[in-house]
């Protein structure tokens, strides 16, 4: 790809165009491809200026449909970065935010922090797959990703995409876990959380999820066990106990977590 930089973009211009025209009617795969990679040469070539009055969203869709996104070199993304908010789609902004993690390095962390700020709410628009990326990437992405979720109006969008992935749902719940220690237990962030949790608890029941399936393996058997009404009623057996003690000891933050979660375990550990 960067040797094809040094083309005069006129002529390859020119030369895509003609292609174009010969493969209007035979649509030859052949020619897609190529016509394909030679646009993304121009389009993210160091001589290329981009029209940043492309006026209509129909032609910036065009313009990305028009582009190769994993024959892009690093400096190509912050080249493309401008036009994406003249009105890409949603499938634009996937495309690219998939491959700048595909090919990660710290350089794109600004570019990143620069396109979740642009998309606002319409982040939980991006696949739940983006979002897992993310984590293991880019965690700092996520945690804004949560942070967002917490003060705009996206709770519910937040709960979703919490729902439809385990890893997503615990790398969430271990980030509002956080907030609470350094809040020091607030009151209103703990009502935040127990309202958020109902939201989850319903949102799996729409869904058809058992909710002790997105919480680690760990805590199954207490969950499983709290999804009583009443535990007067039930026969709880010094192995349990032990069990829930230890996962208290082990992972003491988690268990806040947990707790938080489900304050009607503190009757468990009453006993």
């Amino acid at each position: 790809m960067s040797k094809l930089n040094k083309l005069n973009k006129d002529r390859l211009a020119k030369f895509i165009e003609n292609l174009e025209k010969k493969n209007e009617k035979k649509q030859n795969n052949a020619f897609n491809n190529c016509i394909l990679f030679l646009k993304t040469a121009l389009h993210v070539s160091p001589n290329f200026v981009y029209d940043t009055t492309l006026e209509t969203q129909h032609n910036v869709r065009q313009f990305f449909d028009g582009i190769d996104f994993s024959c892009i070199e690093p400096d190509g993304f912050l080249k493309l970065a401008p036009i994406l908010k003249q009105g890409a789609d949603i499938k634009s902004f996937i495309c690219y935010i998939d491959t700048i993690l595909n090919k990660y390095d710290v350089k794109f962390n600004t570019l990143l922090i620069d396109v979740w700020n642009y998309l606002g709410c319409d982040i939980f628009k991006l696949p739940v797959f983006i979002h897992e990326r993310c984590i293991e990437a880019v965690p700092f992405i996520f945690e804004n990703t949560v942070l967002y979720g917490i003060i705009s109006s996206c709770n519910e969008e937040l709960i979703d995409i919490c729902t439809r992935s385990p890893k997503v749902f615990q790398a969430c719940s271990s980030i509002l876990n956080e907030i609470l220690i350094r809040l020091n237990f607030s009151s209103t962030f703990i009502n935040f959380l127990t309202n958020f949790i109902k939201g989850i608890i319903l949102q799996c029941k729409t869904n058809n999820v058992e909710i002790f399936n997105i919480y680690p393996a760990k805590y199954k058997f207490v969950l499983i066990l709290n999804d009583f009404e009443n535990f007067n009623n039930i026969l709880i057996t010094e192995f349990f106990m032990q069990e829930i003690k230890s996962l208290a000891l082990n992972y003491p933050k988690q268990f806040i977590c947990l707790l938080s979660h489900f304050p009607s375990m503190y009757l468990m550990l009453d006993r």
